[in-house]
């Protein structure tokens, strides 16, 4: 009885968007809806004071809709992330985007989706994808912070957590400029590329022990 019910719980979460169940159960904001493109969706959005000017502004992640559900899934610029910045008049502006750091609802291994968290703060803000199979999960959180003098948001870290199931063993790795990647700015940061690119990198040789 107990391997009927884990089989049809496993069936549902299967056959069951991410995104549908992290999508708001609010209204979406009317001011960030009007940045939905055409054959979109929004399926996550956060307010902070990302520039740090006292206004809120938004964090938001699209979705680009499959035209028919024939249609092979996509896994390439499939969810934009928007970086909405609040102006003086009260208006919001489209100010930085990026169309690779937020994984596509068929990405994550098993689960699927590989989107999992979108966290936004004073000045900063994260995003966190996660891959995983019946015998290994991996989450890999990327932290970008407020740059006053570039005027822009530039990666200052990125975790990735690995957790073996049937070894029960997790391990994190942690990433940081100058020594993993220099200045990466948040409209062009690759997650495949990112390791020993951007200004400033400095390629330390490794001790031998």
């Amino acid at each position: 009885m107990k391997a009927i019910i884990f089989f049809v719980f496993f069936s549902l979460v299967q056959n069951t968007s991410f995104a549908e169940v992290r999508s708001p159960s609010k209204k979406i904001p009317d001011e960030i809806q009007l940045f939905a493109e055409k054959n979109s969706i929004i399926i996550d959005w956060k307010s902070a004071d990302l520039n740090g000017d006292g206004l809120d502004d938004y964090l938001v992640v699209l979705e680009i809709q499959k035209k028919n559900t024939s249609e092979p899934d996509m896994n390439d610029k499939q969810r934009p992330v928007l970086l909405l910045i609040r102006q003086q008049d009260g208006s919001l502006k489209l100010v930085k985007r990026n169309d690779q750091i937020v994984s596509c609802s068929t990405c994550g291994g098993t689960f699927d989706d590989g989107f999992s968290e979108l966290v936004a703060s004073n000045r900063a803000f994260s995003i966190s994808n996660h891959t995983g199979g019946t015998s290994a999960q991996t989450t890999d959180v990327y932290f970008f912070g407020y740059s006053r003098r570039d005027s822009t948001w530039q990666l200052v870290r990125v975790e990735t957590k690995q957790e073996e199931l049937f070894k029960k063993a997790e391990y994190k790795y942690v990433m940081t400029p100058p020594s993993d990647f220099g200045k990466i700015d948040f409209e062009n940061f690759d997650a495949g590329l990112y390791l020993g690119q951007g200004e400033g990198y400095i390629l330390r040789k490794k001790k031998n022990i």
